[in-house]
């Protein structure tokens, strides 16, 4: 898994490509948390070119998105897949999750 950042409307933006397994979930929350720590608390998941997501990858999104809304803040979603999205669906994080279709939509939700 890589992860790229970048910043748009002082919105943190994550380019995830690869899968968020057991294997690598760590490094995900290792990013997520160090973004956490620098008071940085709006942050945009591009799923864009995640092809998959295993149990841990999923405990990692729960953890940190449960941390970031207690301190008011948030993680969202942008560009998930059909099957991503039927993963959350299975597991009632669609309920929970915020998903967008497009980048721009997902940056005017933040407002």
């Amino acid at each position: 898994m890589e992860i790229a950042q970048r910043e748009k409307n002082g919105i943190i933006i994550l380019d995830i490509e690869g899968e968020i397994k057991f294997i690598n979930a760590q490094a995900l929350k290792e990013h997520l948390a160090k973004l956490f720590a620098s008071e940085q608390p709006k942050v945009l998941l591009n799923f864009s070119k995640v092809k998959e997501v295993d149990s841990s990858g999923i405990g990692t999104l729960i953890q940190n998105f449960s941390s970031y809304k207690k301190k008011g803040g948030a993680i969202k979603f942008v560009h998930v897949s059909d099957t991503i999205f039927t993963l959350f669906k299975i597991t009632k994080l669609d309920r929970i999750f915020e998903v967008f279709d497009t980048e721009e939509e997902a940056l005017k939700s933040y407002t």
